[in-house]
């Protein structure tokens, strides 16, 4: 079975890498709340 030819193979690999982008971008977004509220705990 050779999924390579696939389009549902092609479909499934833009779907991860959409995921993948959409999980970077949270972790961004997680991360600069997470430093916002250290400077509010130092200040």
């Amino acid at each position: 079975m050779n999924l390579g030819a696939s389009p549902a193979h092609e479909f499934f690999e833009v779907d991860v890498r959409l995921n993948y982008s959409q999980t970077v971008l949270q972790a961004c977004s997680w991360f600069d709340t997470a430093t916002d509220v250290a400077h509010e705990v130092v200040d």
